[in-house]
C-alpha cells in the first residue's frame, strides 16, 4: 500500500489537547482511533461504544474521529464522481455523519460531556501522481477498485484528469467529526 502523509493526524492530537487541556501523557490514557466505517463499529454500534464505556475507568477519555458526509468529503466525493462509480458507495463510511447518531448512540451507553467538533483538512499524498495511486488504494473509490479491478483501467483516467483540472491542488479537503466524551 503506498505511503500516505498525514500531517492532519498531528492538527487533530492538537485539537483534541485543546479539548482536555489538563491532559498528560504521565497520569492520562487516551484511546485514539479512527472510524474507518468499513468494518469497526461493527453491526451494532451501541454494543461496541457499550464494550468501550465498560473497558474505561471512570476518569477515562474517549477520543475518536469520523467522516462528516459524502458531500463534504471532497476527498471521496472527487475521485468517486470522476470515475462515475457514485452508485457503488455503499453506507457504510459515513455511517456517523450525522453528529446527532453519533450523540445518540453515546448517551445511549452512558457516556456524558459528548463533544462534537468539525474538522475541515486539505489534505494530499504529493504530487498529482501520489495522490492517483492513493485514491485508488485507499478509501471509498480504492475499496471498490480492489473488489473490482478491472474497473481501474476506466477509472484511473477520469480521476487523473479531475485532479489535474484543479491545477497544482493535488490536495482535497476531508470532512471529519471529532468527537469526544467521558463514561
Amino acid at each position: 500500500m503506498p505511503s500516505v502523509r498525514k500531517p492532519c493526524a498531528g492538527r487533530v492530537v492538537q485539537r483534541l489537547r485543546e479539548c482536555f487541556p489538563r491532559m498528560s501523557s504521565d497520569n492520562t490514557r487516551l484511546c485514539l482511533f479512527t472510524l474507518r466505517g468499513d468494518g469497526f463499529p461493527g453491526p451494532d454500534p451501541v454494543a461496541a461504544f457499550s464494550n468501550f464505556r465498560r473497558m474505561m475507568k471512570p476518569s477515562g477519555r474517549l477520543a475518536f474521529v469520523c467522516w462528516r458526509t459524502l458531500e463534504e468529503n471532497e476527498l471521496d466525493l472527487l475521485p468517486l464522481r470522476a470515475a462515475g462509480l457514485e452508485e457503488w458507495l455503499g453506507p457504510t463510511p459515513f455511517r456517523f455523519a450525522d453528529s446527532g447518531t453519533i450523540r445518540t448512540t453515546l448517551q445511549t451507553v452512558g457516556f456524558r460531556q459528548v463533544a462534537i467538533h468539525a474538522h475541515d483538512e486539505m489534505v494530499s499524498s504529493g504530487d498529482l501522481d501520489a495522490m492517483l495511486v492513493v485514491l485508488l488504494s485507499v478509501g471509498p473509490l480504492g475499496k471498490i477498485i480492489r473488489e473490482n479491478p478491472d474497473m481501474r483501467a476506466a477509472a484511473e483516467p477520469r480521476v487523473r484528469a479531475a485532479l489535474a483540472a484543479r491545477g497544482n491542488q493535488a490536495a482535497l479537503n476531508a470532512a471529519t467529526w471529532v468527537v469526544t466524551a467521558r463514561p
